[in-house]
C-alpha cells in the first residue's frame, strides 16, 4: 500500500503522507505549499512529495506534469519533453502551465500524445480557450491536439489578413507551414508584399523553395535600403539581384562599418603590450586569414556582414601590422575564440593575461 495519497480538484492538489498523518495542500496557481491542519506555508516541498511524484503512475495530468517538470533537469535533451524544457519562459511561471493544465482536465479533455504538452500547442489553447471549452461542450472525447488542428490555420491566416489576396488552399498551406518566417508575420512590413507574389504562383516547390527566394529578395531590399514593389516576382528578383551584386563591395564595407560602430566603445581595448584592431574592410579579412590560415575570411565574414557575430584582431603593439591572435566575440558580449595560427590555442601568459583583461572590459562595457 502506498505511504502518499492525493487529491486534486479546482486548482488544489491536497497531499497526505498516511505513515505521519501529516496533510499538505498546494495551491497550483501560486505554486505555494501549506500545512493543511495549521494553514502555515511551507519553505519549499514537503518531506516525501518528491518521491510521491517520482512514483507516480495515475492519470492525472497536473500531477503528472508535475513529475514530468521535476525530472526535465535530470533528463534534459533526451524525453519528449526537451521542447517544453527550452521554451517554458513563454510562461511566467511553471504554475501558470499547470494552472492551464488543470482547466483543460476540468473540461473533459482526452489526452492524447506528447503533442498536447508542447507550450505552442498550450498557449494556443490558452488564447481562445473560450472556443476550446465551447468545443469540449460539443465534442465527444474531445482532445487537444484536435482543435489545434480544426483552428490554427484559420485563425493564422485571419491574423494575417490572408482574405485579401486570392489565395489557392495550397498557397494556404504553404503559407501556414512557414509561419515561422519573419515575412510571415503579423507585424512584418514585407508581409503584404510576400502575400501578394504567392497569390500570384510563387511556390513551384519542385523547382525553387518561395522561403528561400523570398528571404534572399527581402535581405537584399534591406541592404539596398529600397522597398519592394507588386510587380512579377521574377523579375523584381533578378533584377534585385543584379544590382545588389554591382554594389556588394559597397554594401558590405557599410555593414560592416555599421555593426562595429554599435560596439565600438566595448570591442576597442589595449594595454602595455597588446591592442585589439578591428577591421573596415573584407580585404583585411582576407589577409588575417592567408596570414593565420585559417576560415576567418571564407566562414566568418559573412556572419559578421550580417551582425551575426564580432570579429577583431589581436596584435602586439611592437609589430602592430603582424598578425597574432583571431579574436571572435559574441553578440552578447563573451570571447566565443582566441587563437593563433592554424587555430592553435594560445600559451603565452602575456597574450593568455590580454584575454583576461578584453573579456573584462569588455562585460563592463557590453550595454553600455
Amino acid at each position: 500500500m502506498s505511504r502518499y495519497t492525493f487529491t486534486h480538484d479546482k486548482g488544489f492538489i491536497v497531499f497526505t503522507d498516511t505513515e505521519t498523518n501529516r496533510q499538505y495542500e498546494m495551491n497550483i496557481n501560486s505554486g505555494i505549499f501549506k500545512n493543511a491542519a495549521s494553514g502555515r506555508e511551507i519553505k519549499g516541498m514537503p518531506v516525501g512529495f518528491g518521491k510521491f511524484l517520482d512514483n507516480y503512475c495515475g492519470n492525472d495530468m497536473v500531477v503528472y506534469l508535475m513529475h514530468r517538470l521535476r525530472g526535465l533537469p535530470r533528463r534534459y535533451g533526451v524525453n519528449e519533453y526537451y521542447y517544453l524544457a527550452t521554451n517554458l519562459l513563454i510562461f511566467q511561471r511553471a504554475s501558470d502551465y499547470l494552472n492551464l493544465v488543470d482547466r483543460i482536465q476540468n473540461l473533459g479533455v482526452v489526452w492524447n500524445n506528447s503533442r498536447d504538452f508542447e507550450i505552442e500547442t498550450l498557449d494556443f489553447v490558452n488564447k481562445h480557450f473560450k472556443m476550446f471549452s465551447a468545443y469540449c461542450r460539443n465534442t465527444e472525447n474531445p482532445i487537444v491536439t484536435d482543435f489545434v488542428r480544426r483552428y490554427e490555420k484559420q485563425f493564422y491566416l485571419n491574423s494575417i489578413h490572408a482574405d485579401k489576396y486570392n489565395l489557392t488552399d495550397e498557397a494556404k498551406d504553404y503559407i501556414f507551414n512557414r509561419k515561422g518566417e519573419q515575412f510571415f508575420q503579423p507585424n512584418s512590413e514585407y508581409l503584404p508584399y510576400a502575400l501578394y507574389y504567392l497569390s500570384r504562383g510563387l511556390y513551384e516547390f519542385s523547382d525553387t523553395d518561395a522561403s528561400f527566394k523570398l528571404r534572399e529578395f527581402f535581405r537584399m531590399c534591406d541592404a539596398l535600403e529600397q522597398k519592394p514593389q507588386k510587380e512579377d516576382f521574377y523579375r523584381l528578383y533578378i533584377n534585385t539581384k543584379r544590382t545588389y551584386e554591382m554594389n556588394k563591395a559597397e554594401i558590405d564595407a557599410n555593414a560592416l562599418k555599421r555593426n562595429y560602430n554599435r560596439k565600438r566603445n566595448a570591442l576597442s581595448f589595449e594595454n602595455d603590450d597588446f591592442i585589439v584592431i578591428i577591421p573596415q574592410t573584407a580585404d583585411e579579412f582576407k589577409a588575417e586569414a592567408e596570414a593565420q590560415h585559417n576560415c576567418v575570411y571564407s566562414s566568418y565574414l559573412s556572419h559578421v556582414i550580417n551582425g551575426d557575430t564580432y570579429v577583431v584582431f589581436i596584435r602586439a603593439k611592437s609589430n602592430p601590422t603582424k598578425s597574432l591572435i583571431t579574436c571572435e566575440v559574441s553578440t552578447c558580449g563573451a570571447i566565443y575564440q582566441y587563437l593563433g595560427m592554424l587555430n592553435s590555442i594560445p600559451t603565452n601568459e602575456a597574450i593568455l593575461n590580454f584575454k583576461y583583461e578584453y573579456q573584462k572590459h569588455i562585460t563592463q562595457t557590453w550595454n553600455k
